[in-house]
C-alpha cells in the first residue's frame, strides 16, 4: 500500500512542476470538485494520490484545468461547447446574408493564440535577415 501513496519514482518532480505551472485553475479544481484545498497536497494528500486526483479533474470537462489546457476561455463542459457550436451553426445556416454578411459568432470560446509565441525577437530578426538576403523583392 505504501508504494501507491508515494506514485510513480520521478513523478514527484513532474506532479510539483505540473501543479507549479497551472496553480491557479488547480487551486479553484480542488476547492471545487474535491473540496479541499491544493495546499493539502504533500500534507494530508499524498503525492500519488494527488498525482490520481489531478488525473480524475483532466477528465472533469468543466473544470478550470482542463479549459486552461485545451485552449477555452472560459471552462465549459463538452456539451456546452457542442450546444454553442450546434447553436451558431443553425443561426449561420438561417441568417440573411444581406442583411448580416459576417457569420454570427455567440462567443468567442477560445484564447487567441500569438502565432509568434514561440519565436523570440532576436530569432525572429535572425529570420529577417535570411529572408532579406533570400529575398528576390528588394
Amino acid at each position: 500500500m505504501g508504494g501507491e501513496e508515494r506514485g510513480p519514482p520521478g513523478g514527484t518532480a513532474a506532479l510539483l512542476a505540473f501543479v507549479e505551472e497551472h496553480q491557479v485553475a488547480l487551486r479553484f479544481d480542488f476547492r471545487h470538485f474535491l473540496h479541499v484545498p491544493l495546499s493539502e497536497v504533500g500534507q494530508s494528500i499524498p503525492y500519488g494520490e494527488a498525482a490520481d486526483l489531478i488525473v480524475g479533474l483532466l477528465k472533469e470537462t468543466g473544470s478550470h484545468v482542463v479549459a486552461e489546457l485545451s485552449g477555452l476561455r472560459r471552462p465549459m463542459s463538452w456539451a456546452d461547447l457542442a450546444m454553442i457550436t450546434l447553436a451558431e451553426a443553425y443561426l449561420n445556416g438561417h441568417r440573411d446574408e444581406k442583411k448580416s454578411p459576417r457569420p454570427i459568432q455567440l462567443f468567442d470560446l477560445w484564447e487567441k493564440s500569438d502565432p509568434n509565441a514561440d519565436v523570440t525577437p532576436e530569432r525572429r530578426r535572425e529570420l529577417e535577415e535570411q529572408l532579406e538576403r533570400r529575398s528576390a523583392f528588394r
